[in-house]
């Protein structure tokens, strides 16, 4: 049996669109439209991978990617030694999302 789940990346995309939003009011309020265009275009390409996450376990390994499988990896359950539900923060790894 093969569990899999994939997590919508919800708050990357909101922000996608939030700066969207600026780059249009950018451009409704400057009349240029190359900066606007440019902003939208690098925050698509640099938000788009980042939309989903999907981990999967099964074949003995746990294996996860992001969307499209640009960026994957994977980890047999053999070198698993424990697991357990931790609450943490939602600053917590804002230094390697940076």
């Amino acid at each position: 049996m093969t569990y899999r789940h994939t997590q919508p990346g919800t708050l990357i995309l909101i922000t996608s669109l939030l700066i969207g939003a600026l780059g249009v009011a950018i451009w409704w309020t400057t009349g240029r439209w190359e900066p606007a265009v440019l902003m939208i275009l690098i925050n698509a390409v640099s938000a788009f991978p980042f939309s989903s996450l999907t981990v999967e376990v099964g074949g003995g390994e746990l294996r996860w990617h992001l969307l499209l499988g640009l960026c994957r990896d994977r980890l047999p359950l053999a070198d698993i030694r424990d697991a357990g539900l931790v609450r943490v923060h939602w600053w917590t790894g804002l230094g390697s999302r940076l």
